[in-house]
């Protein structure tokens, strides 16, 4: 690359706290222009009012709650109408090192055929214990959050999975960009801090589990859309889904033994696996009373 390319963001709220300023203040000079699309049910008019004070931010009206793959899909085809070259992708509670961005993309110079270039995400709540020796390494899967992606080659390979609502959106995307040959780089010079649900530490004979603490709801997600990409992939990289069945079983042993609401976790679990069975797919949709239930 002769020329530095043209870099959009996209960061997506959902009831956002006043953090998630700072957070944005964190990247927004490392790039062109942010869009940010809010997911609340209710908007937070007082937040929205101060984001639009920065002059490059642009609000994307969604037009009420639509899922995680479409607000992506929605702000990566507005950055191609403007002609952008990247995408940076964020959650609201992530902050990025200053220059994060240019640091990711002079390493591209190095690589062909590059989907995605990514920091290294340190998710673990006892500090960073990973031995970094290889400063980039070739990955099949990466979570959205700091990830500069490649707007050519989200053209070719069609977009983020809109039927799976939330959860494994980003497992499956990364999967089909490395079966197009695109390259997704963990470039592990760069950190970012990253949040997991709401993990705690917590020792059951003598052994640590860090579960994520995440609401009933976003079990059935993570369970229905895991067992989507299994029978999707398992013939191309089976090594990955066996991996991530022993880490489903992992996550089962820790709900179990470790956090509270087991049987609405386990309930839900179950739902994902029937919806599965049944080919529902896109929003669960629950009696009130229900919804309440397991988004408590």
């Amino acid at each position: 690359m002769n020329e530095m390319p043209k870099i959009a963001g996209v960061t997506v709220l959902y009831q956002p706290s006043e953090e998630v300023i700072l957070n944005i203040l964190s990247y927004l000079n490392q790039i062109d222009l942010l869009y940010i699309i809010d997911n609340s049910e209710e908007i937070n008019m007082e937040i929205i009012g101060r984001i639009r004070e920065y002059d490059r931010i642009r609000i994307l009206d969604n037009y009420g709650n639509i899922e995680i793959a479409a607000a992506l899909n929605k702000a990566a085809r507005k950055a191609i109408e403007d002609d952008y070259d990247f995408l940076l992708t964020m959650d609201q509670d992530t902050a990025l090192p200053d220059n994060m961005v240019v640091e990711l993309l002079n390493k591209i110079e190095n690589y062909s055929k590059v989907g995605i270039i990514y920091p290294y995400h340190n998710v673990t709540l006892v500090g960073d214990v990973t031995k970094r020796h290889n400063l980039q390494k070739d990955v099949l899967t990466v979570m959205t959050c700091g990830n500069l992606l490649n707007l050519k080659a989200y053209k070719e390979i069609g977009g983020f999975e809109e039927k799976l609502f939330i959860d494994y959106v980003d497992h499956e995307f990364c999967l089909r960009l490395n079966r197009k040959g695109y390259r997704i780089i963990q470039d592990h010079s760069v950190s970012i801090m990253h949040r997991l649900g709401k993990r705690k530490i917590k020792y059951v004979l003598f052994k640590r589990f860090e579960p994520t603490n995440h609401i009933p709801i976003r079990l059935y997600y993570r369970t229905r859309n895991r067992l989507f990409v299994w029978k999707k992939y398992i013939r191309y990289y089976p090594l990955y889904v066996f991996n991530d069945i022993i880490h489903f079983c992992r996550e089962i042993i820790s709900i179990s033994l470790t956090e509270e609401k087991k049987l609405k976790k386990i309930k839900m679990i179950l739902l994902g696996i029937r919806d599965f069975i049944l080919g529902r797919y896109g929003k669960l949709r629950l009696k009130y009373n229900s919804r309440q239930s397991v988004l408590k």
